[in-house]
């Protein structure tokens, strides 16, 4: 079984509009090359690390409480055990060879709004994002 990332809260990886692309800075090489994704079930992307993400991103602010409650209640792709990702399960998909977004936008969708992320990284006094 594939672990399932609720990947709503991305959107710090996204910045700017919903059109930015990711374009590889001059010298850089892809952290997140396209042959690691392919296309999942509606809504989803897998990885070959073995994980499964949410593909759309969502611009509302939430408490981290919040956040891991509309993890646990998402059914995208006919899937009821999404969870936030780890703190190092996140980083694995930021593409460090970009900026603005720092992200695969071949298989993630993007969005603005909020400039904060959550993790299921248990964190003291967690606020709002």
């Amino acid at each position: 079984m594939r672990h399932r990332m609720f990947s709503a809260f991305l959107l710090v990886l996204a910045t700017g509009t919903s059109q930015a692309n990711c374009t590889l800075e001059a010298a850089n090489v892809a952290a997140t090359p396209d042959s690691r994704f392919s296309a999942g079930p509606p809504g989803t992307v897998i990885d070959q690390r073995g994980l499964m993400w949410r593909t759309t991103l969502s611009a509302t602010a939430v408490n981290w409480r919040n956040a891991i409650a509309l993890a646990n209640a998402d059914t995208t792709g006919g899937f009821t055990d999404w969870r936030l990702p780890t703190l190092e399960e996140l980083a694995s998909i930021v593409e460090t060879g970009c900026s603005n977004p720092a992200i695969n936008t071949s298989f993630f969708m993007q969005s603005t709004g909020s400039t904060a992320v959550w993790t299921g990284t248990d964190m003291p006094d967690a606020g709002t994002a």
